[in-house]
């Protein structure tokens, strides 16, 4: 439905792009006196015409798809009703880096580390080059978040568990959500309260306080490095993300900017029936997210550009 829905919102736009240069075609040919312009004006009027026609004739197929969908949709989703047999409706959150600077955590408090570019240094190559340097900065974020406390969306997050079978999945690293009481969380992009051997990827081990230093080996010997997921590496629990996306009854995108890939395709899994919140009042002017702030007219799909405590607080209002 999203993408008929999609395709409606373009056509439209290039109907009322094309009608406007039709008119000026039309208004060029009527002022002419030149033949031979005159008659390029004629082609381009028919090709236009043409052109129109098409869009026309689509637009109504679509048109008819989304009104012939729209009531079985809301019969099967819209009202967030529970399940015949009582089940909790499984929400699923995606919560970006904005949640965590409420606590004053995340990538961007330590943007400026000793002049070092953080892209940089989130990079498979530069632990090759310079591991002392990678795990100081990581030990610094690791610090903060130490001393950082679950905020209010954390919090509010957490009080859904009550009501909803509630999955948080995040492409930030620290363990606010889990402090707050959360129990289901997918980290995309890593812990940074875990380490995990340079040999096995397989072997993980907690990290008491908040440092990793050289020579801290893993049970075969070899150096322990962040448990992050860098620039030039897979991202191990992106399949078990799309998985739960795939399965969602609401989906709630709390703070994220939609701009990290592959991590923002995520809400792609998610069913097109199933209702869509997006909280985020500093949406970046991305094609993706350009294109659902046209469309909100589309009844599964809603953008919040409030502040993100009282946008989700509104939100819960509905579905609660």
């Amino acid at each position: 439905m999203y993408f008929k829905t999609k395709r409606k919102y373009y056509l439209e736009q290039k109907l009322e792009s094309h009608y406007e240069l039709l008119n000026e075609w039309e208004i060029k040919r009527d002022l002419s006196e030149n033949p031979t312009e005159t008659a390029k004006c004629n082609l381009e009027i028919e090709k236009f015409n043409n052109q129109i026609k098409r869009y026309e004739f689509e637009l109504e197929e679509v048109f008819h798809y989304i009104t012939e969908n729209e009531n079985i949709l809301e019969k099967k989703h819209y009202g967030f009703e529970k399940r015949k047999n009582n089940n909790k409706l499984k929400l699923v959150i995606f919560s970006g880096t904005g949640v965590s600077a409420l606590s004053g955590v995340g990538v961007n408090a330590l943007k400026n580390w000793k002049g070092y570019d953080i892209n940089e240094l989130a990079s498979i190559k530069a632990w090759h080059l310079y591991p002392q340097v990678i795990l100081e900065y990581y030990n610094e974020r690791r610090k903060k978040a130490y001393s950082a406390e679950p905020n209010e969306i954390h919090h509010i997050l957490s009080s859904l568990q009550t009501d909803f079978d509630l999955s948080i999945i995040t492409p930030v690293v620290d363990n606010l959500h889990e402090r707050a009481g959360i129990n289901k969380v997918v980290h995309l992009h890593g812990e940074i309260f875990k380490s995990r051997s340079t040999l096995d990827a397989n072997l993980k081990y907690d990290i008491e306080g908040y440092k990793l230093d050289i020579g801290d080996k893993c049970k075969k010997g070899s150096q322990l490095r962040p448990d992050i997921v860098w620039f030039g590496e897979n991202l191990p629990m992106f399949d078990t993300g799309l998985n739960i996306a795939r399965n969602a009854d609401l989906f709630i995108a709390v703070g994220n900017s939609f701009i990290v890939y592959p991590a923002s395709n995520i809400i792609d899994a998610i069913p097109e029936f199933v209702p869509k919140y997006i909280i985020n009042n500093r949406l970046p002017s991305v094609k993706l997210v350009k294109k659902y702030k046209k469309e909100k007219m589309y009844k599964n799909f809603f953008i919040d550009e409030t502040p993100l405590i009282e946008g989700l607080k509104d939100i819960i209002k509905t579905i609660v």
